[in-house]
């Protein structure tokens, strides 16, 4: 626990170092916890998300060989995410908002690759060049961590330095689409979310409850789907996080979903 108390503090000094570190000696701040043991150094790069309300920051942990555990058969230093409970509520919270999107942080990861188009332009996680629309470049994510199996080797570290990135994606944007009197499909509404509550009666009143979806006077909701031909129909709620994000590479499969809404006689 005394080990885990001296990283936290060390974490937050650090943090509060940041800002000024570029002004130092480089490397003076971190070559003295090294005398003091701590030879690890592990980084946290948030990703352009805000950290405890400040952006651009890079929370540093380090740690001695008294942190070496033995998880699984393999030895190493186990790690905290930076935004776990276990540290206490406020320590390190972060958050991410691009203009009118709101974020939800994917996982973290040993590496990334830049996206960029066939001509080497930067685009980003909308698949838009970052010149045009003034966003951060996107990435694509490796070797995501597991926080609850995995170490830090350190002699497998190069000076003794690891750096993992937090993959970030911006909230689902559903699209809804109403089925007209011919039959055609038109946008109704949208809503940006993680995940969508669809319809449900009311066992007090009877009535339907639109919940997320949006309602249409003088019709009554019937079904919703995920195609616009009509054969997945949506039979609960649906949460983005599970069904369009690939946590292999730290990115998602889409941004905008679709749902195509039927409604039968009042």
């Amino acid at each position: 626990m005394r080990n885990t108390i001296i990283r936290i503090c060390a974490a937050i000094l650090l943090i509060a170092l940041a800002m000024s570190l570029a002004a130092c000696t480089k490397g003076n701040v971190y070559d003295e916890l090294a005398k003091q043991g701590y030879a690890v150094k592990v980084r946290f790069d948030a990703g352009g998300a805000f950290v405890n309300d400040t952006q651009n920051v890079t929370i540093v942990e380090v740690f001695n060989e008294d942190d070496v555990v033995t998880r699984d058969g393999a030895v190493g230093v186990a790690l905290l995410a930076p935004d776990d409970p276990i540290r206490g509520e406020g320590v390190f919270k972060l958050a991410k908002i691009d203009g009118t999107n709101n974020y939800f942080q994917i996982g973290w990861y040993t590496g990334r690759t830049p996206v960029v188009d066939d001509e080497g332009n930067p685009l980003d996680v909308f698949g838009v060049p970052t010149a045009e629309s003034k966003r951060e470049q996107a990435y694509i994510y490796s070797g995501l961590w597991d926080f609850n199996s995995d170490v830090v080797d350190p002699a497998t570290l190069a000076d003794g330095e690891l750096t993992l990135y937090a993959a970030w994606a911006p909230f689902f944007t559903y699209e809804f689409y109403s089925q007209n009197e011919s039959g055609e499909f038109e946008l109704i509404g949208t809503k940006q979310k993680l995940t969508l509550q669809i319809p449900k009666v009311s066992e007090a009143t009877g009535n339907i409850n639109m919940n997320d979806f949006p309602k249409v006077s003088g019709k009554v909701f019937a079904s919703a789907y995920l195609d616009e031909a009509l054969t997945e129909e949506i039979s609960e709620n649906l949460d983005g996080r599970k069904l369009f994000v690939d946590y292999e590479t730290g990115t998602v499969k889409k941004t905008v979903v679709k749902i195509y809404i039927t409604w039968s006689e009042e």
